[in-house]
């Protein structure tokens, strides 16, 4: 995850003390930070595929990095997204490699 979004994810509650608490219960709940860093990151919007250069293509979601290579003998991805995400990802492999 990057630095900009935990900073990001930290920040969202204001600086009075009820904003600590909720600080603190977003840094102790992993659930509920991975669910306000999915809505905060984009995680879940789908984007076209991008051909990087040769072989390689971004076929990840908005907020998240998924790499395919494409090759004769077969593809290999890298850094496959989060779970549930497997339907956004597959369309722009469909699409990059038709």
């Amino acid at each position: 995850m990057s630095r900009a979004l935990i900073v990001a994810l930290l920040l969202i509650a204001p600086p009075h003390a009820a904003g600590q608490r909720d600080k603190e219960a977003l840094a102790n709940e992993p659930p509920r930070f991975l669910d306000v860093a999915r809505k905060l990151g984009k995680w879940d919007e789908p984007v076209e595929p991008v051909k990087i250069a040769g072989p390689v293509y971004f076929v990840g979601t908005r907020g998240l990095s998924v790499f395919l290579i494409t090759t004769p003998a077969g593809h290999i991805l890298i850094n496959t997204g989060m779970p549930g995400s497997g339907p956004m990802i597959e369309a722009p492999i469909r699409r990059a490699t038709c």
